[in-house]
């Protein structure tokens, strides 16, 4: 009997230090949110020529940023743009690795991340091929918006969390 109190006591100790360790990653993917989104305004204000404090993150532009060319702060935004969609598919692969531990979820948060950046690819070439790059570029811009924001963690972590409920209450 007190073998099995004891167990169940770790048990529980260690699926709550794991509910833990994930509520402070979910936040900490929320806090890689705004820090990227306060980025992008800071770096959008000084390559539209706005005067501080236009961006609503109220953050001062470094100096810097404003000796270099709107080329150069394209170029900037493309490879943070790049940087950001690596970075939430790979936190948001190891949230679901880590708490789910199943490889069809890994599978499918991979999927849905790829099929995003693919999309926004595809829409972009063909915009670049029609010569009408800034008519997709709105819709481009939001679906890769889509893979540098929580939300895909978010509805993901929340999908598998109910799924994997759903099937806990038929096997129990």
């Amino acid at each position: 009997m007190l073998k099995e109190n004891s167990y169940n006591f770790w048990m529980q100790a260690k699926k709550t230090y794991q509910q833990f360790i994930t509520g402070l990653f979910l936040l900490f993917i929320f806090l890689i949110g705004y820090l990227r989104e306060a980025m992008f305004l800071v770096i959008n204000a000084v390559y539209e020529k706005k005067e501080f404090p236009y961006n609503s993150a109220y953050i001062t532009p470094p100096d810097f940023l404003y000796q270099w060319s709107d080329t150069t702060l394209l170029y900037l935004k493309w490879g943070l743009t790049l940087f950001f969609s690596l970075i939430f598919t790979g936190l948001t692969l190891w949230l679901i690795h880590y708490y789910f531990k199943i490889k069809k979820y890994n599978q499918f948060t991979i999927l849905i991340y790829g099929t995003l950046i693919l999309f926004a690819a595809i829409i972009s070439i063909i915009g670049i091929i029609i010569n009408s790059f800034d008519n997709v570029y709105t819709l481009s811009r939001f679906v890769i918006g889509l893979v540098q924001s929580p939300l895909v963690s978010l509805v993901l972590f929340t999908l598998f969390y109910f799924i994997s409920s759903q099937h806990k209450t038929k096997h129990a």
